[in-house]
Parts: structure tokens; sequence; C-alpha cells
């Protein structure tokens, strides 16, 4: 197994999650062999499989549920002859596997939390790729950030704007300004 990756990079607690598999070169797997994502949110102490039966040129992909906050999850791939595999068996049934060089692979759900509005002065309104403010300060300032804190970009508007929101899916932190005073702070999700 070449490679094995899951997507989206950094799944949120409503993200379904794709694991994709690529077998060496455009290899199939072989007549009764079947390839499986083992995973866990416990370090193995319990775990899932999930068959990845629909293969292109020798990459398959197969979708599990969104896991919960704060949840971290371990996986390998694995090729084995056994259609409903044992946890308490799957090693000696393995016949290939792909764990990151014996690390596994894995992520962490993140903990997204409510952030309140503490004045509540300014209406922010997120649609469409678009978003507008009402009954904000003059001389206002807009910041917006990427879930990990990185500030994307900072504009200056008077009392009212509206701007469009050229970013990717995800979720965002706008935060609104008056000279230096934080006056309102507000998360919003882009599909």
């Amino acid at each position: 197994m070449d490679t094995v990756f899951h997507t989206p990079e950094n799944p949120t607690s409503s993200d379904m999650v794709t694991f994709t598999v690529d077998l060496d070169g455009s290899m199939t797997s072989s007549a009764g062999e079947h390839v499986f994502i083992r995973y866990s949110i416990d370090g193995f102490a319990t775990s899932s499989f999930a068959e990845i039966t629909n293969f292109t040129g020798g990459t398959g992909t197969v979708q599990v549920p969104s896991f919960a906050e704060d949840t971290t999850v371990t996986y390998y791939a694995l090729s084995t002859n056994q259609s409903a595999p044992d946890a308490a068996t799957i090693d000696f049934w393995t016949l290939y596997f792909g764990n990151n060089a014996n690390q596994n692979y894995g992520f962490t759900v993140p903990v997204i939390t409510g952030i309140e509005d503490d004045l509540q002065v300014a209406e922010m309104i997120v649609s469409d790729h678009r978003l507008m403010i009402e009954n904000g300060p003059e001389n206002g300032q807009i910041e917006l950030f990427d879930i990990t804190g990185k500030r994307l970009s900072s504009s200056a508007f008077n009392g009212r704007m509206m701007m469009d929101l050229e970013l990717t899916s995800g979720i965002y932190i706008a935060r609104i300004l008056s000279g230096n005073e934080l006056v309102s702070t507000r998360k919003f999700v882009l599909k």
C-alpha cells in the first residue's frame, strides 16, 4: 500500500471522514482479498473496520460518520482474506498493511466553543459567502481569522459594510473593533 490518508485533513464534528488507500502503482486487490481501514478512538482497546470496496485504478475510498469533538482517531489500512475481520485475530489474517512506519495515522477532532457576543452592538450576518455588518461602530475595523487563529484579513468600515468572502469552506471567526476596543466576536461556518 503506497499511500493512506484521510480528508478533510482537519475534520470537525460535523464532517464525514473519507479514508483513501492507494495500492502499489495501479495494482488491484486479488480475488478474495478485502481492504479495510481499521480505526479506533481509544488506542485500539476497541476498534472498527470500514471496508473499501470501490477501487479505481488502484485507489479506493470509504466514508465513515463524523466523530465527536475532542476525539483522537487512530487508523491504518490493511488487506486480508477475511470478509468480516475480528479485532482479536486480524493481525494473524493481515496480508498487507499501511501504518505510517508503525506510527499509525491519526487526527484529533477539534473542540469548537461557542463564542459569545459580549456587547451585541454590531449585527453580523453571513449568507452566500457574503458578510454584512449593520449598526457597527464609526471608524470600525473587522478582522477575519481561520479556526487556528491565523488572521486572514483586516478591513476598516464606517458603521456598516458588506464584503464578499473569498474563502474556502470552513469555520471562521470575525472580530469587530472600535479603535483598539473589541466590540463583537462571532464564529461562522462557510459551506
